[in-house]
C-alpha cells in the first residue's frame, strides 16, 4: 500500500489521531460519487473501529444538524448555514511545503499522535496519507485492511514517541545527573556489560529475562462470541481479519510458515465466517481472505496489529507469549500452552499440513 508524509504548519484546529479525513488537491468525481453513495457505510465501518471518518463537504451540514449548535446558540432562528463551503483541499492551505500541493491525490489521511516530531516544531503536524484512487464507484473499498494498517502504525508511532521522546531523554538526562557518582558508575558498568552483551549476541528480551525474571503468564479464554479475555483483561483484538488470523494461529501449536498457509486457507475462511457470524461468506469476503494468506506484506500488518493489542495491555515481555511469533522462513506460532487457552465457541479442526521440504519458495514476508 501506497503512503506519503504530509507536514501541516499552523492549522487552525488540533487534529485527532482518531480522525481519518478525505483530503484531495484537485475535486475527483469518481471518488467522490463513492464517497457519497457509501457515506453512511463508510462512517459506520470507521465508527465500529474506533476511528471517525471526515469527509469534510459534508462537515457543515453535520454541524448544522449537531445539538451543540442549538446549545451555544439557543436563540437563533432558523437552520445554521455555513459561510462558506468546506472543500476537501482545505487543510492543503496549511501545507508546510506548499509547492507539493499538485502531487497530492485523492486519499485517506490522519495525523500521528504527537504533534511535535524531530526535526520540527510543535507548530506542524505530521501526518500519513493513503491514495484511495482506483477505489471508486463499482470497486471494493477495503476500509478493514486501511484500518488495520492506520491503527498499527498509530499505535507503534505513540508507543515510540513516549519511549524516545526528547522529554523523555531530557527526564533521564535529570535523573541521571541526581544520582551520587558511586550509582552513576554503577549504571555506567550497566550499560558497558549490556553492550558487551549484545554484542555477543545476546538479544534484548534474553537480557529482560535475565533482569526481570519469568514474566507470570495468564490463562487466555475465548469466549462464544469470540472475544479473547486474558487474567481478567479483554483485548482489543476486534477487526474481524486480525482476529480470525490469531484464531488459526491459536488453533495450530505446532505454528504455521507463510508458505503453509495456502494449506490452511479454507480453515482460514471458516473461522472468518464464525467470526463475521455469517451463514455464508460472498465471493468478495473469501477473495479477499484468499489474498491475504497470499500476501507477506499483509500477513506483516496483521501480526503486527495483533501485537500491538496485546502490548496495549501487557509489558512487551509477557505480551510475547501470547503473540504470533517466529523468524523468517520458518513456522510462526502462539507460544502460550494450549492448556491454558479455553474455548467457549466451535471452531474448525486444525488443518493438516503437508511436510515435505522444498516444494515451493515461500511468500515475501516482511515481519523480520
Amino acid at each position: 500500500m501506497r503512503k506519503y508524509t504530509l507536514g501541516l504548519k499552523g492549522l487552525p484546529f488540533r487534529p485527532d489521531s482518531k480522525q481519518v479525513i478525505y483530503v484531495e488537491n484537485e475535486y475527483d468525481e469518481e471518488v467522490n460519487r463513492y464517497i457519497q453513495d457509501n457515506y453512511d457505510r463508510i462512517v459506520q465501518t470507521f465508527r465500529d473501529l474506533g476511528h471517525e471518518f471526515c469527509y469534510l463537504p459534508y462537515l457543515a451540514r453535520e454541524l448544522a444538524s449537531s445539538p451543540s449548535v442549538r446549545y451555544y446558540a439557543p436563540f437563533s432562528s432558523g437552520d445554521f448555514k455555513p459561510a462558506a463551503d468546506v472543500k476537501s483541499d482545505f487543510i492543503l492551505n496549511w501545507m508546510l511545503h506548499p509547492e507539493d500541493r499538485e502531487s497530492i491525490e485523492p486519499s485517506l489521511l490522519y495525523c500521528l499522535p504527537c504533534s511535535t516530531q524531530r526535526g520540527y516544531t510543535g507548530e506542524v503536524s505530521l501526518c500519513h496519507g493513503f491514495p484511495i484512487k482506483g477505489s471508486g464507484r463499482g470497486a471494493t473499498f477495503d476500509l478493514s485492511r486501511l484500518l488495520d494498517y492506520i491503527r498499527i502504525e498509530l499505535f507503534y508511532y505513540a508507543r515510540k514517541e513516549i519511549k524516545f521522546s526528547r522529554a523523555l531523554n531530557e527526564e533521564a538526562a535529570a535523573f541521571y545527573e541526581s544520582l551520587p557518582e558511586e550509582l552513576k558508575e554503577r549504571v555506567r558498568q550497566l550499560e558497558a556489560i549490556a553492550k558487551e552483551l549484545r554484542q555477543a549476541g545476546v538479544k534484548d528480551a534474553m537480557l529482560d529475562y535475565f533482569t526481570h525474571g519469568q514474566p507470570k503468564v495468564a490463562p487466555m479464554r475465548i469466549t462464544s462470541d469470540y472475544r479473547i479475555v486474558v487474567g481478567g483483561h479483554e483485548v482489543g483484538l476486534t477487526a474481524p481479519k486480525s482476529l480470525s488470523l490469531y484464531l488459526l494461529y491459536l488453533n495450530h501449536a505446532e505454528g504455521i510458515a507463510y508458505k503453509d498457509l495456502e494449506y490452511c486457507t479454507d480453515e482460514l475462511k471458516e473461522i472468518y465466517r464464525l467470526v463475521k457470524r455469517r451463514d455464508v461468506l460472498t465471493g468478495s469476503m473469501a477473495g479477499s481472505i484468499e489474498r491475504m494468506a497470499r500476501s507477506g506484506t499483509e500477513l506483516s500488518w496483521h501480526l503486527k496489529f495483533i501485537r500491538s493489542e496485546f502490548e496495549a495491555l501487557f509489558e512487551e515481555r509477557l505480551s510475547r507469549s501470547y503473540t504470533i511469533e517466529g523468524v523468517q522462513g520458518e513456522a510462526r506460532a502462539v507460544a502460550l500452552p494450549r492448556s491454558m487457552v479455553s474455548w467457549e465457541c466451535v471452531m474448525p479442526r486444525p488443518t493438516i499440513i503437508p511436510r515435505v521440504a522444498g516444494r515451493h519458495e515461500p511468500v515475501r514476508d516482511d515481519f523480520g
